[in-house]
């Protein structure tokens, strides 16, 4: 594909070579094993929030969810693979963190994809968030 659309054009092809490359990685643990995805979907239904922090996407500062509803079902595109949804849409668990202790006003917040074992880049394990006053 890439040939069809570069032939002719080496420096296209170049181009575009390296634009791949640069690209942040993403969707990284959009789609896992059964057996994972069953038991962060239990794990995430066991919080009141979730905090959202995509660091190979460039973000800094996590933003924060309610969980509402976490299931898992199969993938459209494999079902022998599966996927998380939090309320309602599906979700990266290498972008996930939850909180599982909290002491002098920081939470300690733990990577999903991590916490299960899965073969993630880019992302902290943990995150040490200053509990919100507002």
């Amino acid at each position: 594909m890439i040939h069809a659309l570069t032939a002719g054009r080496p420096l296209a092809a170049s181009a575009l070579v390296l634009l791949l490359a640069a690209s942040p990685v993403r969707d990284q643990a959009a789609v896992v094993p059964r057996d994972a995805a069953k038991l962060a979907a239990s794990v995430l239904g066991r919080h009141a929030t979730v905090a959202n922090l995509c660091e190979p996407c460039g973000e800094t500062t996590p933003t924060f969810e309610a969980v509402g509803r976490a299931w898992a079902r199969p993938w459209d595109a494999d079902p022998a693979l599966w996927e998380v949804v939090l309320n309602g849409q599906p979700r990266d668990l290498a972008y996930v963190f939850v909180r599982i202790d909290g002491s002098d006003g920081v939470g300690t917040y733990v990577n999903m994809a991590l916490a299960l074992g899965l073969p993630v880049v880019d992302v902290s394990p943990v995150l040490r968030i200053a509990d919100r006053t507002d």
